[in-house]
């Protein structure tokens, strides 16, 4: 975990930080006996010292207005603060950023120019060693990199978690003075001088000063081209080739109003403020910390550009130590970043609620750069959508259903691949590999388990199991349903949503009063639409698959690998390329364990292919007749191991309803009677007595298909357990014999 301390409008020094927090209306305290701003969120800082037990943070970022007024006495302080946090301070050089805010710069020098910034430099960049944004007139552009004067870059990247901080400066122009056509500033001083000598000329004076110098926040061009080098670097350190790196970006003003009270001014916001934003958009900025109002605040900045990017960046808005507006509650805040498969996982803190354990006000994950907002148990529906295959799986798994504690299930998921060609036969990135013995076969057994549930026609028992397959293109034993979807397509009126593949037939799956439940009774994959789309004068087939229920861990995948097939199928007829993939799952849950509405590979072999069943059996008979001496057979034996563990059936939590669970049927019995037939004619112990452990596991698989199919209640669970320990046990023993037969000690 990298943790971030924000840090805001500070403006350390008399008449900001240095003000008590008590409510003085009698003066008989001592100033120095009395508690002020500062020292308040010292105590405060303090406690989160005493919280992280030894542990620093990753960063500090100090969004602007360090002083008041840039004065030295605010400066002077800022090094003996820092210092107050030295438990916390991150290791990493550079790790404390900071950006000039209106009160670090001197108002009435030019933009652009060393004398603006001279304070800044010196006891930020020089004296504290921040990392600092490019600094106008200081700082230069050469040949497409930035050149710091005394430091060596314009970010901080933090490899070990993978998030960069780039900051900016936005008060370039803040304390500008008027610019009059054909008059000079040494024009306006001079007049001014010598208005003072008219009667009250020194409040006119005064007036004429705030009237002609203006408090402008704006990002000059060579600004935004050294956040573009600087952010491009970042990526560069971290290694980023997948945008999966967490770019924050800090600045002092804010980008829009965070709170509901009206500010009348001139310049009220950043005059270029669409041109930065879209710098944001195009650069993948992920998150921004600003200051300047003095309102803690969190909003999503969504931009959706017709025609183009659309982003979402989450906007954190600091409060003030020293400023109007200050309260003891969230003087600043703490940022969680937490690195997951693709991303990262954000949740932001006020100081008091991470002290005390209690829940982020912010939370999110950063998925592959596309945000993922908050979801909870009374959300109504959740959409995830990205490019490709791999990009929305890891959105997926970063549901809340995968963590800790969040016990129930998540109504109106939906998911949209729109890149339909990279589903593929391989698994997306991430995908958990103890659905299988050996993580290596995983792809194997991702294309064979989503193709056996395409298949037209299984020889299984039919009160068992179905495919999906079957009812697409067998419904009611004739109705191909992907042939007449295909010609609706086809139709002079393709657009009318006639398209429709179901799954369910009312009329056998509706009955009620029969003791026969089978396992895959009432599909969970309930219906599937096709409709075509143009894009760019190409016709693209879409897809879209309606589950009543959807296992979101294991089983959306192979949904998908299902629906590509579909669609391949199809487009093939339609003469369309392909186009999104979409499921949506009214019901959307998590499984714990190994999916249990799975096919055992022998009943898969039986479908598909008898063939490797009776090379498999072949194999064990011609390594037994081999003597012992003979080199062993790893391949052969870690083949048989996985067939073996697939046998087993799962653990069920106790007292569970025996129901789906996958079980060998028709495979196993051949396997078993073709081991039987050759250990008739074989001389061999081994053989025999690993046709015997077959044998037992035949019975037993046997017995709980009895008591799938005629007592599927909780109650069965007795019985249902007794059958998988024993088949356990007979599995190890089948494991022994076959190292045996193989010649592996």
């Amino acid at each position: 975990m990298a943790l971030l301390l924000h840090l805001t409008d500070l403006h350390l020094g008399a008449g900001g930080a240095d003000k008590s927090t008590a409510d003085e209306k009698v003066k008989v305290i001592p100033p120095h006996e009395m508690d002020t701003r500062l020292s308040d969120t010292v105590r405060l800082v303090e406690r989160v010292i005493e919280k992280l037990k030894g542990d620093r943070l990753s960063s500090i970022v100090i969004s602007g207005d360090i002083t008041v007024g840039n004065k030295l006495d605010g400066y002077n302080r800022l090094n003996d603060f820092i210092g107050r946090l030295s438990p916390l301070l991150p290791a990493e050089k550079g790790a404390v950023i900071a950006v000039p805010g209106n009160h670090d710069v001197a108002w009435g020098t030019e933009a652009s120019s060393v004398e603006r910034y001279r304070n800044f430099k010196q006891f930020v960049r020089d004296d504290l060693k921040a990392t600092t944004p490019f600094l106008d007139g200081v700082d230069t552009l050469q040949k497409g990199k930035v050149k710091l004067v005394g430091a060596k870059k314009a970010y901080f990247a933090n490899k070990e978690h993978g998030y960069a901080v780039v900051p900016l400066n936005t008060s370039n122009y803040c304390g500008s003075n008027l610019l009059i056509e054909g008059v000079t500033q040494p024009d306006i001083e001079l007049f001014l001088e010598q208005a003072k000598g008219l009667r009250n000329g020194e409040a006119i004076v005064r007036s004429l000063e705030r009237l002609t110098r203006f408090d402008i926040a704006r990002v000059s061009p060579d600004q935004i081209s050294a956040f573009e080098i600087s952010v491009k670097s970042a990526r560069q350190e971290l290694k980023d080739s997948t945008d999966s790196a967490l770019i924050i970006s800090t600045f002092h003003h804010n980008l829009a109003p965070v709170s509901r009270y009206e500010e009348i001014k001139a310049f009220e916001t950043l005059t270029n403020l669409g041109r930065l934003q879209e710098t944001f958009t195009d650069l993948g900025v992920k998150i921004a910390l600003h200051g300047h109002k003095h309102q803690p605040m969190a909003y999503w900045d969504n931009r959706q550009i017709v025609g183009g990017k659309a982003t979402e960046m989450l906007v954190l808005s600091g409060a003030s130590v020293g400023g109007e507006g200050y309260s003891a509650e969230v003087p600043f805040q703490l940022i969680e970043v937490n690195r997951v498969d693709g991303g990262h996982d954000v949740q932001v803190h006020s100081a008091k609620d991470f002290i005390g354990d209690k829940p982020a006000f912010v939370r999110m994950g950063l998925i592959h750069g596309n945000w993922k907002k908050p979801v909870s148990a009374t959300d109504r529906s959740t959409i995830i959508e990205a490019d490709t295959f791999d990009k929305v799986h890891e959105a997926v798994r970063n549901l809340p259903l995968f963590e800790d504690g969040f016990n129930h299930p998540l109504n109106n998921v939906v998911t949209t691949i729109r890149d339909g060609n990279s589903v593929t036969k391989r698994v997306p990135i991430g995908y958990p590999k103890d659905v299988v013995d050996d993580p290596n076969t995983v792809d194997n057994w991702f294309d064979e388990i989503a193709g056996w549930w395409q298949t037209d026609l299984s020889e299984l028992s039919s009160d068992l199991y179905f495919t999906h397959g079957t009812r697409i293109k067998r419904y009611r034993g004739i109705v191909n349903q992907l042939e007449h979807a295909a010609d609706v397509l086809k139709s002079p009126d393709p657009r009318n949503g006639r398209a429709i593949i179901t799954l369910i037939d009312p009329e056998s799956d509706f009955r009620s009063g029969n003791n026969k439940k089978r396992g895959g009774w009432f599909p969970a994959f309930s219906m599937a639409q096709a409709y075509i789309t143009n894009e760019d004068g190409k016709n693209k087939l879409n897809i879209v698959g309606f589950y009543r229920k959807q296992e979101m861990r294991y089983w959306w995948a192979v949904n998908i690998r299902e629906l590509r097939l579909m669609v391949d199928m199809l487009a093939r007829r339609v003469k369309a390329s392909i186009g999104s993939i979409t499921t949506v799952a009214t019901i959307a849950i998590a499984d714990g364990g190994k999916p249990r509405v799975a096919v055992p590979v022998l009943d898969r072999w039986y479908d598909k292919d008898k063939g490797k069943i009776a090379q498999l059996v072949l194999s064990a008979v011609n390594s037994s007749r081999l003597d012992q001496g003979n080199e062993a057979d790893h391949e052969k034996l870690a083949l048989w191991r996985a067939i073996i563990a697939d046998l087993v059936p799962v653990e069920l939590p106790d007292g569970a309803a025996v129901e789906n669970v996958p079980l060998a049927t028709k495979g196993l019995e051949l396997a078993h009677e073709l081991l039987k037939a050759f250990s008739e004619f074989e001389s061999s112990p081994r053989l025999s007595a690993l046709t015997e452990c077959l044998a037992r596991i035949q019975t037993e698989c046997a017995s709980i298909v009895q008591t799938v199919l005629q007592k599927n209640t909780s109650a069965a669970y007795e019985e249902y357990d007794r059958s998988r320990k024993l088949i356990a046990i007979q599995a190890q023993e089948a494991r022994t014999v076959l190292q045996e037969i193989f010649h592996v000690n």
